[in-house]
C-alpha cells in the first residue's frame, strides 16, 4: 500500500502572507486529522483511524510551514468529530489532534460546530490545545456549566443566516459566556466560516463583532 506523505508548503503556498499587514496576528485554518479522514474518499486504507493518522503527520507538516511564514494562529475544524461519541475513537482523535498542534510555535484552537458538541467536550478536556471553538448556535451554553475551560472561541453569530445580530446582543451574550465558563481568553467570532453567505451580510457581521467588541472593552 503506498502511504499518504507531504512535504508541507501546500497550504503556506496558497497564501500571499508578504501581502498583509505585519503588525496583525494571522490566523490560518485546517481541517482537523479525523475531519480530514471523515471526509476523504477513502480508496486504499479503509481504515479510517489509520488514514487519520498518517493525515496528521502531514497536517503537522503543514502546521510548521504555516508558522514559519509568520502565522501566529492555527484553528483546526472539527465538524465530524462532533459526531463521534465512541470514548475510545474520541481518545484516538484526540492523540491525533495533539500530533499536529503540540509544540508549534503558534496558539492553536480546535472548532467544533454544527452541531452540539456538549457530549463531546468532557472527552477533550485535556487535549493539548490553547482553546476550543464552540458553535452557540447549536450548543447551549447551559449544558456547559460544569466543563473547564482555557481559551473559547464563542460561536454566536450566525454564518449559516443572513439575519443580522446586533451588536448588543453579542456583546451581551459574550458576558454570559465569561460569568458562566470563565474562559481565559474569550474571542467572539462566528458559529463557523462565513462562506455560506453572501459577501455583503458577511461583511456586517463582521463589523457588528467589531462593534460588540468595542462595547465589551467599555465595559471593562
Amino acid at each position: 500500500m503506498n502511504r499518504l506523505r507531504g512535504g508541507g508548503g501546500i497550504a503556506s503556498g496558497a497564501l500571499a502572507l508578504d501581502l498583509l499587514p505585519k503588525r496583525t496576528k494571522w490566523k490560518a485554518t485546517l481541517p482537523d486529522p479525523y475531519t480530514f479522514a471523515d471526509l476523504c474518499q477513502d480508496r486504499i486504507y479503509q481504515d479510517k483511524v489509520e488514514l487519520m493518522f498518517d493525515l496528521s503527520k502531514i497536517l503537522a507538516q503543514e502546521v510548521a510551514s504555516l508558522v514559519s511564514a509568520g502565522v501566529k494562529m492555527i484553528q483546526f475544524n472539527g465538524p465530524s468529530l462532533v459526531k463521534q461519541h465512541d470514548p475510545e475513537i474520541l481518545a484516538r482523535i484526540g492523540e491525533a489532534v495533539e500530533r499536529v498542534a503540540k509544540g508549534c510555535g503558534a496558539e492553536t484552537y480546535l472548532h467544533l460546530y454544527f452541531r452540539n458538541c456538549s457530549k463531546v467536550l468532557p472527552y477533550l478536556q485535556d487535549l493539548k490545545v490553547d482553546g476550543v471553538g464552540i458553535d452557540f448556535r447549536a450548543t447551549p451554553l447551559e449544558e456547559l456549566r460544569e466543563l473547564d475551560f482555557k481559551g473559547l472561541a464563542c460561536g454566536y453569530v450566525d454564518a449559516g443566516n443572513t439575519k443580522m445580530e446586533k451588536p448588543s446582543e453579542i456583546a451581551s451574550f459574550a458576558e454570559k459566556v465569561l460569568e458562566t465558563l470563565e474562559p481565559k481568553p474569550l474571542y467572539i467570532t462566528p458559529n463557523f466560516d462565513l462562506e455560506f453567505i453572501p459577501y455583503t451580510f458577511a461583511k456586517q457581521k463582521v463589523r457588528n463583532l467589531g462593534t460588540a467588541l468595542a462595547i465589551l472593552r467599555e465595559e471593562d
